[in-house]
Order: structure tokens, then sequence, then C-alpha cells
């Protein structure tokens, strides 16, 4: 999930249009179906090679959850530095 969807509202249609052909009548009923996305972050890890170096590794842990009919939570973890 994109930062940008963060405390947003869309419908099944959106999150799934760009990556299917659909027809006119499911387009409709998907259009029906609406959810609610968050991307919380949870945590960030920050590690050092040693205390003299300036080579830092960082983890940050988000949660991303999606309510509406069904929910559906996801943690995912990005790495950055050195």
């Amino acid at each position: 999930m994109k930062d940008n969807l963060h405390n947003k509202s869309k419908t099944l249609y959106d999150l799934i249009a760009k990556k299917y052909s659909l027809d006119d009548e499911t387009r409709k009923e998907l259009k029906k179906i609406k959810y609610d996305l968050r991307s919380d972050d949870i945590d960030q890890i920050t590690l050092k090679e040693e205390e003299v170096t300036s080579k830092v590794l960082v983890f940050s842990v988000k949660k991303q959850t999606i309510s509406g009919k069904y929910n559906y939570f996801d943690y995912s973890i990005s790495s950055g530095g050195i």
C-alpha cells in the first residue's frame, strides 16, 4: 500500500481497476464495495556497525489495514541507510 492511500476510502474497483479489464456489470458491482485504508508506522529499528562509524541501517515497520466487508492487515519492513 502506498502512503498516499493512508486514511482514504476507496471502492474495490478503485483498488483493482488498473490491473484488470472489467465489463460494465462487474465494474458497477465493485464500485458498491467500499474499504477504508490505513498505513501506520509501528516501529523503527536503527543498527550501527560500530559506535565510531557513520554506517547506519534503519528498518521501518508499517502496518497496512484494509477495513470493510472483509478486513485485511499486513506488516511490511523497509530498510535504508548505509
